[in-house]
């Protein structure tokens, strides 16, 4: 069995003829769900009799809210052997149970070092007495920037509101004027700081004590994909704010993060304010605990896989 990262293809062509050459009968294909593959990955599977994992992160027919590629997304998801789902809902619409699965939400890993950068920051927080709340994502209204901003009149001086992330050039413009316009008449500011990747995302973060998760409570994609940016969060060491949908209260992070129910933004301001900052929250100690159990889960599925 070989293990390859696969990237930075210039077309699907190329890379029909790279797996061509690269796999083996009876290899273990992990692919990341994305419906670029749907018309390729079949002629892969043609020629070779690989055993294909799908990685599931969502159902892009939820997503773009398309339900005339509900059905032909469904068909060739069933193509995989094996499954990584973000939510067990997931299975279900594939009603795959039968087949090897695991559940995994994000990256859990956190290593000595950065936990080490954690625990300094976490230090240096109790003694601020401006709690630094944060969003980071897409700048479209139902992901929840809108709330996120407007949750600012509901909030007194003692709390800053962060944004960060990515949108188109009108969703960016949108949001300044929305950010402008609560700075006039709010006493919490809120501060706009693009678009960051990488070491540079983790260090902004670091200096924050809450992250949002404000994404409309009734958008389509809720059941069968889990927000990621909440790992992001725990990983850094932030409390989490989260609008009560299955993907979250179903998965291993539902006792560790703090829902509001009502999907507007004094409702996430109160819940915001509800916080006790002087509990025994351990964001890495969750994290880690589910990394051990996605690793043997993974160990499980591919040892199941090589026995076929």
């Amino acid at each position: 069995m070989k293990c390859a990262h696969l990237t930075n293809f210039f077309n699907k062509r190329e890379l029909i003829k790279v797996l061509d050459k690269e796999l083996e009968d009876g290899d273990i294909l992990i692919v990341y769900h994305s419906i670029w593959y749907m018309d390729m990955l079949g002629k892969v599977l043609k020629k070779k009799k690989v055993k294909l994992v799908f990685q599931v992160n969502e159902f892009y027919s939820d997503v773009y809210q398309n339900p005339k590629l509900k059905g032909p997304e469904i068909e060739y998801l069933k193509l995989a052997e094996a499954y990584i789902f973000t939510s067990r809902k997931q299975a279900e619409y594939l009603q795959a149970e039968k087949k090897p699965s695991t559940i995994i939400q994000g990256t859990c890993f956190v290593d000595a070092a950065k936990q080490e950068e954690v625990l300094l920051a976490r230090r240096t927080h109790t003694t601020n007495a401006m709690k630094h709340i944060v969003y980071a994502g897409v700048f479209e209204k139902r992901k929840g920037v809108g709330n996120a901003i407007m949750m600012a009149r509901y909030l007194d001086q003692s709390y800053c509101i962060h944004i960060i992330g990515f949108g188109s050039k009108d969703q960016i413009e949108e949001m300044k004027k929305d950010i402008a316009e609560s700075n006039s008449v709010s006493s919490c500011k809120i501060v706009y700081d693009g678009c960051l990747k990488g070491k540079e995302y983790e260090d902004y973060l670091l200096k924050c004590d809450i992250g949002l998760c404000t994404q409309n409570k009734n958008a389509s994609f809720n059941e069968t994909s889990f927000p990621s940016k909440i790992m992001s969060y725990m990983a850094n060491g932030l409390r989490v704010v989260c609008v009560r949908i299955p993907a979250i209260e179903n998965s291993f992070v539902k006792d560790s993060v703090f829902f509001y129910d009502e999907d507007s933004p004094q409702a996430i301001a109160e819940c915001v304010k509800k916080i006790d900052f002087n509990d025994d929250y351990d964001s890495l100690e969750v994290l880690r605990k589910e990394d051990s159990r996605i690793a043997a889960d993974l160990k499980s599925i591919i040892n199941r896989l090589l026995t076929k």
